[in-house]
């Protein structure tokens, strides 16, 4: 580690503010990929997906935030189908699970 660092990181102890680190963390991503013009999905399938479709998704998803997307994915069985992606706060659900959930919602409602 740098000496920078350390000096921020024991500043950042004496003043009780090490707590705040992940939140300063995300910060400081969130600026660097502002710059690089970026931005991270985070790709949710209920099975493992090929490169054709991570492919197909990536420009998918180029074209409708105007940035590289970068994809990281997570498998969970529990959708039972369809994918959720979540890029940035923005949440893209087409998962059998979330529109079961949405469904559920709309006959409580009435």
């Amino acid at each position: 580690m740098s000496d920078t660092a350390s000096k921020y990181l024991f500043f950042m102890m004496e003043e009780g503010a090490i707590g705040a680190l992940p939140e300063i963390i995300g910060a400081i991503q969130s600026q660097y990929w502002e710059i690089k013009k970026r931005c991270k999905a985070l790709v949710t399938t209920p099975v493992e997906i090929g490169k054709e479709y991570e492919a197909q998704l990536s420009g998918s998803l180029k074209k409708i935030t105007g940035r590289d997307v970068d994809l990281e994915f997570i498998v969970d069985r529990s959708l039972l189908g369809g994918v959720r992606i979540k890029v940035g706060s923005t949440m893209y659900d087409s998962s059998v699970k979330g529109q079961l959930g949405l469904l559920r919602d709309k006959l409580i409602k009435g």
